[in-house]
């Protein structure tokens, strides 16, 4: 069922985040935080694997004293923690051992996926195993696509245009929301879902309305039909967005993806935003492997090649050099017990979300 904008501010439009405590009462392992109360943590204090909190499907914990939360799944004896603590970075350590601690007492291993370089040097210090796995690509978006450099990329924006091809802003605060609009944003999202082959994984599923005070939203149109879709997540500490889900139609003009994130980059860079970023991508090969036997080294690296293999892990980080990021960050796996298994591997697989479509 599709869900629209209107449903859901006025679903929630009560629950601001005056009407619960900035701090949690007690320690709650399995609580549903109200979304506004989420997306405003996540807006504050967030980093560009945060948009999996706001997943219906994942967890939330938080602690007594601590502004911030961590997102999680269960996956039989694993509690795997989802992206770096939402929290101030004063905060990070207590958050992270609050939620160990828990998880500990009740016989629980803990894993951490897809945490950037301060929290994964933490969880080294404190006995962690750790991979590099990943790489989140950092944009700026003043770097002009009229600059040397991007030559193919104005080709595709060239095709765009000729087909028609038009990318406007959907602000449903500021110009009154639109259901036939929404409707046809939603049937894009279905499209591109049901179009979807084979083996996949992503990270969060997508609900395009499900916050909608930090959320926006841009449509690539050609005449009054919506070819492409880029949603973007406010994070405010980063002074920027993190390009959320960017989609197409099959029947799109070619540029269209690339329309979009060139048009998204130049708003932003009008808006004196310092910070774009696609999200966290899977690397070609993994880096460190650190706090491992040397058996389970050379298995993580073999079962990464295998995965990268079928599921063609690397294809985005790739496909996104395209508009030439300014950063590309380490990301990592974080383990408490330092060997690779079955358990493991399955826990990873539920916080990846692998599947056969």
């Amino acid at each position: 069922m599709s869900i629209s904008f209107t449903d859901i501010l006025n679903r929630h439009v009560a629950a601001t985040a005056l009407l619960f405590p900035t701090r949690p009462p007690a320690r709650d392992a399995a609580i549903e935080l109200p979304v506004p109360v989420t997306a405003r943590l996540v807006s504050r204090f967030g980093s560009a694997s945060s948009n999996v909190l706001l997943d219906e499907r994942c967890q939330h914990f938080r602690d007594a004293g601590i502004d911030g939360v961590i997102g999680y799944k269960r996956q039989g004896r694993y509690a795997i923690a989802l992206g770096d603590p939402v929290c101030a970075t004063e905060d990070r350590a207590a958050l992270v051992e609050a939620f160990r601690t828990h998880f500990r007492e009740q016989g629980v291993h803990t894993l951490f996926a897809v945490v950037g370089a301060g929290t994964a040097e933490y969880l080294r210090a404190t006995g962690c195993g750790l991979v590099e796995f990943g790489v989140e690509q950092v944009l700026d978006p003043s770097n002009s696509v009229t600059a040397p450099g991007y030559k193919e990329l104005r080709k595709k924006l060239k095709r765009a245009r000729r087909a028609g091809m038009e990318v406007t802003e959907y602000r449903p605060f500021e110009d009154g929301h639109s259901p036939q609009l929404e409707r046809q944003m939603n049937d894009l999202v279905h499209c591109w879902l049901m179009n979807r082959g084979g083996l996949q994984t992503f990270w969060a599923h997508i609900d395009l309305f499900r916050s909608p005070t930090t959320t926006r939203w841009f449509c690539g149109k050609v005449g009054d039909r919506v070819v492409g879709l880029l949603s973007t997540l406010r994070l405010e500490n980063l002074n920027g967005y993190l390009l959320e889900h960017i989609l197409w139609a099959p029947q799109a003009p070619v540029g269209t993806s690339e329309s979009l994130v060139a048009h998204v980059l130049e708003t932003l860079a009008g808006e004196n935003c310092t910070y774009a970023s696609f999200g966290p991508a899977p690397a070609h090969d993994l880096g460190e492997v650190s706090g491992f036997s040397n058996l389970s080294e050379r298995s993580c690296r073999l079962i990464y090649r295998m995965a990268r293999h079928l599921f063609q892990l690397d294809s985005k980080a790739l496909h996104r050099q395209k508009y030439r990021p300014v950063a590309a960050q380490p990301l990592y796996l974080a383990f408490d017990k330092t060997s690779i298994g079955l358990g493991t591997l399955g826990a990873l697989g539920h916080a990846f979300n692998f599947s056969m479509a």
